[in-house]
């Protein structure tokens, strides 16, 4: 009975040890592929970089490598000349638009002096019509002062006084008449013209019928 459980002891101590060595051996065999692989890679990447340094080589001995340096200059190169003409562009678009501000600018500024002038012309008819109803003005009263001298030398009548009387009413009503007409006139002259110069031309003007009256 002791023999018998003695050797199944020792069969179950081999089975186990059996299975230790199998499992060390697995894993062994795992570490190996595992190696293997390590060592295919290393050499694929050696090849890839030894491809890679041959290729450089040839690009450097051909002077390509250069060339692509040189086209990248030359696009640096198109880019800032491109940028500058671009810079050209606004700079010129923004000339024409003042140079066509500052045409519409002319084009007003000789729109008004062709008023101006128009406005001048009526101006200086307006002047010789005002100037000959003074003119006339001046004849009437002379002829008024002048009967007035006579009826002082000589008596007068009751008639002639009454007739003396008349032309002079008539002569106030016109000379008022007339000087209405010129201050209208002359408020209208001054209304149309905006320049300063001008107002004050007519201004002086007045002045001076004024003192030949």
């Amino acid at each position: 009975m002791e023999n018998h459980c003695s050797l199944r002891s020792h069969v179950k101590s081999g089975l186990h040890s059996h299975h230790t060595n199998q499992e060390f051996s697995c894993s062994e065999l795992e570490d190996d592929v595992l190696r293997d692989d390590v060592h295919q890679t290393r050499a694929r990447l050696c090849e890839i970089e030894r491809r890679i340094n041959e290729l450089e080589t040839e690009l450097r001995l051909n002077n390509k490598w250069r060339q692509f340096s040189s086209n990248e200059q030359a696009i640096d190169d198109m880019m800032s000349i491109q940028s500058h003409n671009f810079n050209l562009w606004s700079q010129n678009l923004a000339l024409k638009e003042s140079l066509r501000n500052l045409t519409e600018e002319n084009r007003l500024l000789r729109e008004s002096f062709i008023q101006m002038q128009v406005n001048i012309t009526l101006l200086e008819k307006e002047r010789h019509e005002l100037k000959a109803h003074l003119e006339c003005d001046t004849v009437i009263k002379g002829d008024l002062k002048a009967q007035t001298n006579s009826a002082s030398i000589e008596p007068a009548t009751l008639a002639t006084e009454s007739n003396l009387r008349t032309k002079k009413a008539m002569i106030e009503t016109s000379s008022s008449a007339c000087q209405n007409m010129v201050d209208l006139r002359m408020s209208h002259a001054v209304g149309r013209l905006s320049c300063p110069a001008a107002a004050f031309f007519l201004l002086e003007k007045r002045v001076s019928m004024e003192q030949a009256c």
